[in-house]
């Protein structure tokens, strides 16, 4: 009897430490979980609050005018490059960039949180009827911010007035005027038969 006690006591002990190890391990395990929980929810009300903004960019074009100019024919466009600014700070201060045949031209500006600017270059000369292609393009003025895809990019923009090659005359009508003369010859060799 006193052999099972005695075993009962050592193996009650062993218990105890298993029992103090296993509380320590949770009260620990709670610990980390706790710490793991409020600098979460700390850094996530942070992430939350993080300031960024997004841009996002759209491009069009509108026929103003043709003028000759030294035997050359000028084609006159408004072209409209807007931003949008879908986060919720006031965006670096950005370049829109227009690029034809010839060069760069440049515009400057802000745009504010939910805000949609349109940037025009009022009456943007091309040189010659028919299709023009022009890269239009954004990014952060000050170039030793990165660029990434929130404050850059690019796209091409194609315009076109006339058919490129200076003949005004109406499509189809050549073909017209050969079926013609064809049938005044066929008709002027039938009557000198005759």
């Amino acid at each position: 009897m006193m052999g099972r006690f005695k075993y009962g006591v050592g193996y009650l002990e062993r218990v105890k430490v298993e029992l103090v190890k296993s509380k320590a391990f949770l009260l620990m395990l709670t610990c980390i979980l706790f710490t793991g929980f409020f600098s979460g929810n700390v850094f996530e009300t942070c992430t939350a609050e993080d300031e960024f903004y997004k841009i996002s960019m759209d491009a069009s074009s509108e026929f103003v005018k043709t003028t000759e100019i030294g035997g050359d024919t000028w084609v006159f466009f408004n072209i409209s490059i807007t931003l949008y600014n879908s986060g919720n700070i006031e965006s670096d201060n950005i370049t829109v960039k227009l690029q034809d045949e010839d060069s760069n031209y440049t515009r400057e500006g802000f745009v504010m949180p939910g805000e949609t600017k349109t940037f025009i270059f009022v009456e943007h000369p091309l040189l010659g009827l028919g299709e023009h292609k022009l890269g239009v393009s954004y990014c952060p003025t000050d170039l030793s911010i990165p660029m990434n895809d929130d404050n850059s990019g690019y796209t091409t923009l194609a315009v076109e007035y006339g058919d490129g090659d200076g003949d005004s005359s109406t499509p189809g009508f050549e073909i017209i005027s050969l079926i013609c003369i064809v049938a005044l010859i066929i008709l002027i060799r039938k009557r000198q038969n005759i």
